[in-house]
C-alpha cells in the first residue's frame, strides 16, 4: 500500500467522506420521515376537522400543523443532498479505480526494465 500515489488515496478518501455522509442524511431523512407520519397520525386523529379549520394562532394544533407543512421541504433536502453525496462519492471511487488500472501498463512496464 506504501506505493499508491497520495493523490489517489485523497481521492479515496474524500470519497468514502462523501458515501458516508450521503448514508448519514438519507438515516436522518428516514428517522425524520418517521416521525412526520406519526405526527400526521396524531394531528387526524386526535382533531376533528372544526378544531383544525378553527385553530388559534399560536395554540398547539396551529405549531403542529406549521411543522406538518415544513417537514416535507425538508425531508426532500434531506433524501436529494444525501442521494446527491452518495452518488459523487461512488463516482469519485470510480475515478480512482480508473486511475488505478492506467496506472498498471506504467508500473509493469518499470518492472519488466528492471
Amino acid at each position: 500500500m506504501s506505493d499508491v500515489p497520495p493523490m489517489l488515496k485523497m481521492i479515496m478518501l474524500v470519497a468514502m467522506v462523501l458515501v458516508l455522509f450521503g448514508l448519514s442524511l438519507e438515516l436522518r431523512a428516514w428517522s425524520v420521515e418517521t416521525a412526520f407520519h406519526a405526527m400526521q397520525t396524531e394531528y387526524i386523529v386526535d382533531f376533528t376537522k372544526a378544531q383544525r379549520d378553527t385553530t388559534e394562532a399560536g395554540s398547539e394544533l396551529a405549531k403542529m400543523q406549521a411543522e406538518l407543512r415544513n417537514t416535507p421541504s425538508q425531508l426532500m433536502l434531506l433524501k436529494l443532498g444525501g442521494i446527491a453525496s452518495i452518488l459523487a462519492g461512488i463516482s469519485l471511487i470510480l475515478l480512482g479505480v480508473l486511475r488505478a488500472l492506467t496506472m498498471v501498463p506504467t508500473r509493469l512496464g518499470a518492472i519488466i526494465k528492471s
